[in-house]
């Protein structure tokens, strides 16, 4: 909204009542060396991994959870992996 130009922009600003100051706004935040670029290299990575690790999390709990009767003898490995996964898992996503 930020890059409008020409009668759009006019009627965005007159019929919508989005002031000149808000849409400068949208035009600086998104910008590609703007403050939300700074803050996606700056904890994307990170976020991403937190992000990947609680799919396979969940993928593997699933997987344990619907193959539980035929699991039971080895349900202490199987603990034993997740409880340390799931532990790791709580505390970058709360970093």
């Amino acid at each position: 909204m930020g890059n409008l130009s020409g009668a759009f922009k006019l009627m965005v600003r007159y019929l919508g009542g989005i002031p000149q100051v808000l849409l400068d706004f949208a035009k600086e935040i998104n910008a590609k060396i703007g403050p939300m670029e700074e803050q996606r290299v700056t904890y994307g990575p990170d976020l991403y991994a937190a992000t990947t690790l609680g799919i396979r999390l969940a993928v593997l709990g699933a997987c344990w959870a619907e193959n539980v009767d035929a699991a039971q003898p080895r349900a202490a490995e199987v603990i034993a992996v997740l409880q340390p996964a799931v532990e790791f898992y709580c505390s970058e996503l709360a970093r």
